[in-house]
């Protein structure tokens, strides 16, 4: 339990299947497949295509990432929350007090 934060850098936007990932999942879920891609699977995942997956279901959150963004993941598993952001702006109306008083 606790808090986590991380980032990386999108280099490339031309995987298998055009689309890359950032997100969690629980210990269980296959590596081989998306985070959030089916309703049982206990994940959330973001793309790059700046759609939100949970629960196999799809919503946007942001716009497409282009090669350099910095993407970022704040977690908090106590209240079960997460936020995404790209170059240092939270997507989806969070703010910087939110994330760190959550």
């Amino acid at each position: 339990m606790g808090k986590y934060y991380w980032e990386s850098t999108f280099v490339s936007g031309n995987p298998v299947g055009g689309v890359m990932y950032v997100g969690v999942v629980d210990k269980n879920h296959s590596i081989l497949e998306v985070a959030g891609d089916d309703v049982n699977d206990h994940g959330i995942g973001w793309s790059s295509t700046g759609i939100l997956l949970e629960d196999n279901s799809g919503s946007p959150l942001g716009t497409d990432w282009v090669a350099g963004d910095v993407l970022s993941v704040a977690i908090n598993t106590d209240i079960k929350a997460i936020w995404f952001a790209r170059n240092g702006t939270w997507q989806g109306g969070a703010t910087q007090a939110e994330i760190e008083a959550g």
